[in-house]
């Protein structure tokens, strides 16, 4: 049969467990919005590089078109 203080460590070390694992998420909430924002950051930059590739693209093939005499 479990002694009372045993039960009672047990206690404590399941309520320190929890105060852990609410920190934990809390933490992983903020890096889950970090994480979100980095994410449109990085899509923001890849559209404006296909777009400033697709204007080097025209520009390009612009010249050659004049060079040709078409």
């Amino acid at each position: 049969m479990p002694k009372k203080d045993d039960c009672e460590k047990l206690g404590d070390k399941i309520d320190e467990l929890s105060r852990r694992m609410e920190g934990f998420e809390a933490f992983e909430a903020s890096v889950d919005k970090v994480v979100a924002q980095n994410l449109d950051e990085l899509r923001f930059l890849a559209y404006a590089t296909v777009v400033m590739l697709a204007i080097l693209l025209f520009f390009f093939l612009g010249n050659a078109l004049k060079q040709m005499g078409l």
